[in-house]
C-alpha cells in the first residue's frame, strides 16, 4: 500500500519548515526596508522662518561698519545712522545650503514611521540637527532654529550688491575665510540630500524618492553626512571678512564705498552706484 506524500508526517513537517522560512524572510525584509520603499515622500516647505533672536551680527562686522561710517562723516557735524541701522540694508546672512534644503532636513524628522522608520538613521539625523540648530528657548528641534543653523550661515554683502547671488540655490563659491572642513561637510550633506530628492517646481514641497531613501540606503548616507557636519558645529555664523569679497576688478570691498549721502547726511540705504558690483573671491 502506498502512502500519499500529501498526507505523510514528513511532508507536513517540510511544509511547516518552509512556512517558517518564508515568515522569517518576510520579517527580515521588513526590518531591513522599514518605511516606504516605492513612490514619493512629499515634505512641506513653507515660507522662510524669521531668524532666531540668538542670531546677531558679529562684533567684527559692527567694528568695520562703525569705522566706515566714521570715515565718511563729512561735514564734522554730520549725524550718521547707528551702526545696526546702517548694516540692515547693506548686509545679509547668507545660507550656504538653501534654506529650503534646511527645511527638508527638519521635515524628514517629522515624517510618519510608515514613510521613514524611526530607526537609528532617523534618530542620528535628529541628534545632528539638535547639535547644529541655532540657540533658543525650549527643547527639541524647531523649524526656525534648524533653518538658521549657524554652521550654514555667513555674513556678507546683501544680494543687491552681488553679481554672483545664487538666490534660492546652494552657494557655489566658498568664502575664503571659511574652513575647508566646514565647507566640505556642508557640500556632502547637500549631495546626499539631492541624491534622494529635489525641490518641487513651485517651491512648496521637497519630494523624496522613497526607494533611493529607504531601500537603497540614501537615508543612512544622509545621516552619516549630517553627523559629520555636526562635528563642525559653530555657535555663530561666519563673520564678515572684507577680503572674501571683491569688486569686478578683483579689489577687496571697502565698506566706506557703500556709504550713501542725502543732503550731506549719511543715510541707511543701499548705494545704487554699487548694484551688482561685488562677488565672492574665487
Amino acid at each position: 500500500m502506498s502512502i500519499s506524500c500529501a498526507s505523510s508526517p514528513l511532508a507536513s513537517l517540510r511544509r511547516l519548515l518552509a512556512a517558517l522560512v518564508i515568515s522569517a524572510s518576510a520579517l527580515s525584509a521588513t526590518a531591513w526596508a522599514a518605511g516606504k520603499t516605492s513612490g514619493d515622500i512629499s515634505l512641506p516647505i513653507a515660507a522662510r522662518p524669521a531668524a532666531p533672536a540668538s542670531i546677531t551680527w558679529s562684533g567684527s562686522l559692527l567694528t568695520q561698519a562703525e569705522a566706515a561710517l566714521n570715515a565718511k562723516k563729512i561735514p564734522p557735524n554730520n549725524v550718521a545712522p547707528t551702526v545696526q541701522t546702517w548694516i540692515g540694508p547693506n548686509f545679509s546672512l547668507h545660507h550656504t545650503l538653501p534654506q529650503t534644503s534646511m527645511q527638508a532636513l527638519y521635515q524628514i524628522t517629522q515624517t510618519s514611521i510608515s514613510d521613514i522608520s524611526n530607526d537609528s538613521d532617523k534618530q542620528a539625523i535628529v541628534s545632528a540637527l539638535s547639535t547644529l540648530q541655532a540657540a533658543g528657548a525650549g527643547t527639541g528641534l524647531t523649524l526656525g532654529r534648524v533653518v538658521w543653523a549657524p554652521v550654514n550661515l555667513f555674513e556678507g554683502l546683501v544680494g543687491y550688491y552681488r553679481s554672483d547671488d545664487p538666490h534660492d540655490a546652494a552657494e557655489p563659491n566658498k568664502p575664503k575665510s571659511m574652513d575647508n572642513a566646514r565647507w566640505t561637510a556642508l557640500q556632502n550633506v547637500n549631495a546626499a540630500l539631492l541624491a534622494v530628492g529635489q525641490l518641487s517646481s513651485d517651491g512648496t514641497r521637497f519630494v523624496l524618492n522613497a526607494k533611493k531613501l529607504n531601500a537603497q540606503g540614501g537615508l543612512h548616507t544622509l545621516s552619516t553626512r549630517l553627523t559629520e557636519l555636526a562635528a563642525q558645529a559653530t555657535a555663530a555664523p561666519l563673520p564678515f571678512t572684507a577680503s572674501d569679497w571683491v569688486d569686478n576688478g578683483g579689489k577687496a570691498v571697502q565698506l566706506s564705498d557703500l556709504v550713501v549721502y542725502n543732503n550731506n547726511a549719511i543715510v541707511a540705504a543701499l548705494n545704487p552706484a554699487k548694484k551688482s558690483a561685488y562677488q565672492l573671491r574665487r
